[in-house]
């Protein structure tokens, strides 16, 4: 890095040793964002060799997981806080999900407290209207 010389698009910087060898992906190689959104990123990949995909995108190992064709990959830490995922030779999909315990018991308990305001309100609006009926 000191050098001056180095290439993200080409070289790779991590942690621990790779799960399988790999190639430098070729000419012919490709990625192509299918979707993209906050907690889900899905691209078609396409290489003639063991490759390293590497997203811009920073590395949160408790809740991202990663596949490839469906079946779980690890995410592999790169360049200090980036992911990357080995993609086996010819074209995949590779998506990226976001599970977090917490967000999703927060979203369901907001859910709820949300359905009782709801049922206070509707409840306070008939016990209005009951009052009202009962003074007359």
């Amino acid at each position: 890095l000191q050098r001056g010389d180095f290439d993200p698009r080409r070289v790779a910087f991590i942690e621990h040793p790779l799960p399988e060898e790999i190639q430098s992906p070729g000419d012919g190689a490709s990625v192509q964002v299918l979707v993209h959104k906050n907690e889900y990123i899905k691209l078609q990949a396409t290489t003639a060799g063991p490759s390293f995909l590497v997203l811009s995108e920073v590395i949160y190992p408790p809740a991202w997981e990663a596949a490839v064709d469906g079946k779980s990959v690890p995410i592999i830490k790169t360049n200090y806080a980036l992911r990357g995922v080995v993609v086996p030779p010819g074209t995949h999909t590779v998506e990226f999900h976001y599970r977090s315990r917490a967000l999703e018991h927060g979203r369901w308990v907001s859910m709820g407290l949300n359905g009782v305001v709801l049922l206070l309100l509707v409840v306070g609006v008939w016990l209005e209207r009951r009052g009202r009926g009962s003074a007359r």
